[in-house]
C-alpha cells in the first residue's frame, strides 16, 4: 500500500542485499530469491524484507533486503527483530499444549475451569478457544486502529468485555477467527501455571530452542538495532506506524523476533523436538465441526496443501508489520518472511517464490484438474455499496459527514490520515469501476469488500457498519 520516497527508493535499489550464512541453495536459486524480494520491494514498496528459508531441516539460508529505518536511512539485517503479530498464536497453542503434557490443564477444559464471567464459559473448552469454533466476539477487527488501542489494557479487561459479549455461535457449530479466544487461552495459561506468559514462552520454548532474539515485544520493545513499522494510508506516502498499547496483543499475537529464529522454531516442528508426538499431532490436526465438516485451522495454524505437499503456515498482520510463516512437514522445508510494513503483499509475494523455488510442482499440483463450476454472482448489498462509494467521494473532497461514523472512526479519520487520503484519492480522479466482491455479517458487523479501479490502479476497499447503520470502519488500499 505504500510507495517509497523519491530519495528513498534510490537509496533501496543502492542497498545490497545483506548475507550472513553460506547457503546450500545454487547461486541460481539465490538470485531467484534476491530477484523475487527485489521485485517485490518495487511492487509494494515495503521498506525491507527479512527472510529464513530451511532446507532438509536446517536453516539454509538468511538474508535482509532494503531499509529497517526509512528516516534516517538504515539497511536492513538478518539479527534484526519484527513483530511477527497473528503467527504469534501457534507459540500461545504451544505454551497450551506443554502445560497439558505436565497436567496442569487439559485441552477439554471447559474455559469456565480457569476463567470466570466469559459467555458460554460451561460449554466452551480451551481447544475451541484455540481453534477458533468458539464462538466469542473477537476484538481488533476494524481496518484501523482504535485510539483505546494505543493506551495500556488488562488482558483480563479484554475477556470481560469481548469473552462476556453474546457468542456469534453456539460452540463448535462454525468456525471464525477469534483474538478473544487466544487472550483466554492466555490467561488460562497464566493462571493454571501461575507464571505470565512472557515468562511462560521464554522458558518452555525460546530458552530450550535458542531463540535469543524472541520475546514479547511489550516486554522486550523493539529498539534501534531492529526493524521500525510503517503503515500507508491508500497511496501516500509512508508514516511510522502507532504502537500498540500493552496488553493488547497478549497472547493473539505482539511477538517479536529475527526471521532466523523463528526458522528455529519451524525446524522444531520438523524433528518433533520440544513438544510430544501427540502434541505435535494436536497442533496440526484440523477443527472438525459439530456437522462433522472439516475446517483448515488446527491450533495456531492453517493446515493445507501446496504444490501437492502438505504445509502448515499462518500470517501475521499488526501495526507496521506483516509476516508469513510455512513449514512442509514431508519435505524438511520451511519458509519466513518478515516485514516492516502492515499494507501491500511482499511477504505472500516472495514466500510464494520461494515456495515454488522448493518444492518442484508435486503429482498432485500438476494433475489437470476439471474446470471449477462457474460461482453464482454474489447479491449486492446495494446500501452497503451506496456507502461505500459515498464515503469514498467525501475522503476525496476532504469533507466527511460524521453524524455516520462511529466516534472511534471519525477520531482516525482526522488530521494527517484525511490528509493523506485527500491528496491520495483527488490525484486518481473518478474510478472507472467500483465493485462489490462480497458481503458477510463478521463479529457483530455487516462487512463488505470492493474493487475500485482507475485507469492505472486498483485499490481494496473494506467498509463495516455497525448494527444501527452507523459506518465502523472504512479503509482503501493497495491490495
Amino acid at each position: 500500500m505504500i510507495r517509497i520516497l523519491g530519495p528513498l527508493a534510490a537509496a533501496l535499489a543502492a542497498l545490497a542485499p545483506v548475507c550472513v550464512l553460506a547457503q546450500p541453495l545454487s547461486p541460481a536459486e539465490i538470485a531467484a530469491v534476491d530477484a523475487a524480494a527485489a521485485k517485490a520491494l518495487a511492487d509494494s514498496p515495503t521498506p525491507s524484507l527479512s527472510v529464513a528459508v530451511v532446507r532438509g531441516g536446517r536453516l539454509a539460508f538468511a538474508k535482509a533486503y532494503g531499509l529497517k529505518r526509512l528516516d534516517p536511512p538504515a539497511p536492513a539485517e538478518v539479527d534484526a527483530r519484527y513483530n511477527i503479530g497473528s503467527v504469534s498464536k501457534q507459540f500461545t497453542a504451544a505454551v497450551v499444549l506443554r502445560l497439558a503434557d505436565q497436567g496442569r490443564l487439559s485441552l477439554d477444559d471447559k474455559a469456565a475451569d480457569h476463567v470466570a464471567r466469559l459467555s458460554g464459559a460451561d460449554r466452551i473448552t480451551l481447544r475451541q478457544a484455540l481453534d477458533h469454533t468458539a464462538g466469542y466476539n473477537s476484538y481488533f477487527m476494524l481496518d484501523f486502529m482504535p485510539a483505546e488501542g494505543e493506551r495500556p489494557v488488562d488482558p483480563s479487561q479484554i475477556a470481560r468485555r469481548w469473552g462476556a459479549a453474546p457468542l456469534d455461535f453456539a460452540p463448535g457449530d462454525r468456525w471464525a477467527y477469534s483474538n478473544t479466544g487466544y487472550v483466554v487461552a492466555g490467561l488460562v495459561a497464566q493462571q493454571a501455571s501461575g507464571r505470565s506468559l512472557p515468562a511462560l514462552l521464554d522458558d518452555e520454548i525460546f530458552a530450550p530452542l535458542g531463540m535469543t532474539s524472541a520475546g514479547a515485544a511489550y516486554e522486550r520493545p523493539l529498539g534501534p538495532a531492529d526493524a521500525v513499522g510503517y503503515a500507508r494510508i491508500a497511496t501516500a506516502s509512508p508514516r511510522a506506524a502507532p504502537t500498540i498499547g500493552r496488553g493488547w496483543e497478549f497472547a493473539a499475537g505482539g511477538l517479536a523476533m529475527s526471521a532466523s529464529d523463528l526458522a528455529r522454531w519451524d525446524m522444531a516442528m520438523l524433528e518433533g523436538r520440544l513438544l510430544t508426538p501427540a502434541a505435535w499431532t494436536a497442533l496440526a490436526t484440523p477443527a472438525r465441526l459439530n456437522d462433522g465438516t472439516l475446517t483448515d485451522y488446527g491450533l495456531g495454524v492453517y493446515v493445507d496443501t501446496a504444490r501437492g505437499r502438505r504445509r502448515i503456515r499462518h500470517d501475521g498482520l499488526t501495526s507496521g508489520f506483516a509476516a508469513e510463516n510455512r513449514v512442509y512437514p514431508d519435505d524438511g522445508a520451511a519458509i519466513v518472511v518478515l516485514a516492516n510494513a502492515d499494507f501491500g503483499a511482499a511477504p505472500r509475494q516472495v514466500a510464494d517464490a520461494i515456495e515454488a523455488i522448493l518444492l518442484p510442482a508435486g503429482a498432485a499440483a500438476s494433475a489437470v484438474a476439471p474446470p471449477p463450476a462457474p460461482a453464482a454472482a454474489p447479491a449486492i448489498d446495494e446500501a452497503a455499496l451506496a456507502t461505500a462509494k459515498a464515503l469514498r467521494r467525501q475522503l476525496a473532497d476532504g469533507t466527511l459527514d460524521r453524524t455516520r461514523l462511529t466516534p472511534e472512526l471519525s477520531a482516525h479519520l482526522d488530521g494527517a490520515v484525511l490528509a493523506d487520503y485527500r491528496a491520495s484519492l483527488r490525484a486518481l480522479g473518478e474510478p472507472t469501476a467500483f465493485v462489490q466482491l462480497r458481503h458477510d455479517e463478521i463479529g457483530g458487523l455487516r462487512a463488505s469488500l470492493y474493487e475500485v479501479a482507475w485507469e492505472k490502479m486498483k485499490l481494496i476497499g473494506v467498509l463495516r457498519l455497525a448494527p444501527d447503520g452507523t459506518v465502523a470502519s472504512f479503509a482503501l488500499f493497495e491490495p
